[in-house]
């Protein structure tokens, strides 16, 4: 959980701040789109350079367009950025 986050920040008020946040691994998820055989699989991985970065080598060509999607997550309440 993002340390400056609106979520941590409720959850920690809620739970009087009991509840103790462990990292998470650095590739915690995999998307796989496809048919099963053709799948591409897409690592969703923690850190917000290395999320980047991730994206990034998938979707090289796309740069701008990762930047303007990590720029909307920044502005929203469930992801500080």
């Amino acid at each position: 959980m993002q340390q400056n986050s609106a979520t941590k920040f409720l959850i920690d008020q809620i739970t009087n701040g009991q509840l103790v946040w462990v990292p998470l691994e650095k590739h915690y998820d995999t998307v796989l789109l496809g048919c099963p055989d053709n799948v591409r699989s897409f690592p969703i991985v923690a850190g917000k350079k290395e999320f980047r970065a991730a994206l990034l080598d998938k979707f090289p060509e796309e740069a701008i367009a990762i930047d303007k999607y990590l720029s909307m997550l920044a502005v929203s309440w469930l992801y500080t950025y």
